[in-house]
């Protein structure tokens, strides 16, 4: 069968096609990977080199290991200030997933929250402890009204405290919730911790976190896996050429 003129000059045409090949391939595997931040202990997103969060994430195809809570209501929160006045109310909800796209299945962990009564706005959400496990954070785009503005990971204690911001001091205003916050791990088995709510007051409630022994997964550098994906992409192209050379 042959090539329409189109797709011969593309595929085997002559060095420059390939080259330029070989240029999108590489353009292509590395945006599609971009999608990961993973942030270690004492990374901001968005700063020092660390991605920014775009909004990639999808809730993984994996089981769901557990359910928002409440048959879906989630748990309530109310955040005191000093003099014990109510300033900001709501939800807090949570799921957890296991991610079918990793051989290991390990776990994925989801947040989000929806904000029912002010007059602040909360502008910070953290979790504790992901203390010694990878994470790999973003938010699910379109499934709230609010996005995180940055994600952060403390130092203390190899990294436990991990952190959304919501365009502090904008927050998120009573009627309003956020997206899905997703964090996958390599983490195999869950426990409950600790979620804190912050403005001019805290709420805190039990949220499930990664529990247990991390599974060692190695990732190729980004230079690496971009130098591999060039080569993989040159070499395919090459033999294209090749063969509709002997046709």
């Amino acid at each position: 069968m042959k090539r329409n003129p189109a797709a011969r000059r593309f595929w085997g045409g002559d060095v420059a096609c390939t080259a330029c090949g070989v240029a999108f391939g590489a353009v292509f595997l590395a945006a599609s990977a971009a999608h990961a931040v993973i942030i270690n202990p004492g990374d901001t997103t968005g700063k020092n080199s660390v991605p920014n969060l775009t909004g990639s994430f999808t809730i993984p195809p994996g089981a769901l290991v557990v359910p928002d809570p409440n048959s879906g209501a989630g748990v309530v929160f109310n955040a005191l200030n000093a003099q014990s006045q109510s300033v900001f109310s709501g939800t807090l909800h949570y799921e957890v997933f296991h991610d079918t796209t990793d051989p290991n299945s390990t776990l994925d962990f989801v947040y989000w929250i929806d904000v029912t009564g002010g007059p602040d706005n909360p502008n910070r959400l953290t979790v504790m402890s992901f203390a010694n496990f990878t994470t790999d954070v973003d938010y699910v785009n379109g499934t709230g009204a609010v996005a995180p503005s940055d994600a952060t990971r403390g130092t203390f204690n190899n990294g436990q405290t991990l952190g959304f911001d919501f365009s502090p001091p904008t927050g998120v205003a009573p009627g309003q919730d956020t997206d899905y916050l997703m964090v996958k791990t390599n983490s195999l088995t869950y426990n409950s911790g600790m979620a804190n709510l912050i403005d001019g007051g805290v709420a805190s409630t039990f949220v499930p976190i990664p529990f247990g022994t991390a599974v060692t997964m190695p990732v190729p550098e980004p230079a690496t896996a971009g130098t591999l994906a060039v080569a993989t992409f040159g070499l395919l192209l090459r033999r294209r050429r090749q063969s509709s050379c002997e046709k």
